[in-house]
């Protein structure tokens, strides 16, 4: 299975921001990610277009797509769960 790439992750107290490379694999690995937080946590999508809310009791999670990158904003206490599984569909660019 070919990964989508983050480019780019910062993590603060309350929240981890996520920069990931827009490629052919990124939407297909997104929706894969998704529907997995879905099966496993009953998460809720709100908004629509490019800005996207997924919600569930300790996961908030806000998805805004640019042209060149997708921005995933993770809250909430189950953050490092929902990391875990972000690794089976997404994985760290190789540094120059």
């Amino acid at each position: 299975m070919t990964k989508a790439k983050i480019a780019g992750i910062e993590t603060y107290r309350t929240n981890s921001h996520l920069r990931i490379k827009i490629d052919s694999v990124t939407q297909k690995r997104y929706n894969q990610f998704r529907q997995e937080l879905i099966d496993k946590y009953g998460i809720k999508k709100k908004g629509f277009g490019k800005h996207t809310k997924l919600v569930s009791d300790g996961i908030d999670i806000n998805v805004c797509k640019t042209e060149k990158y997708l921005h995933l904003v993770l809250y909430g206490r189950q953050r490092k769960e929902v990391f875990k599984i972000l690794l089976k569909y997404f994985d760290f660019m190789e540094t120059k």
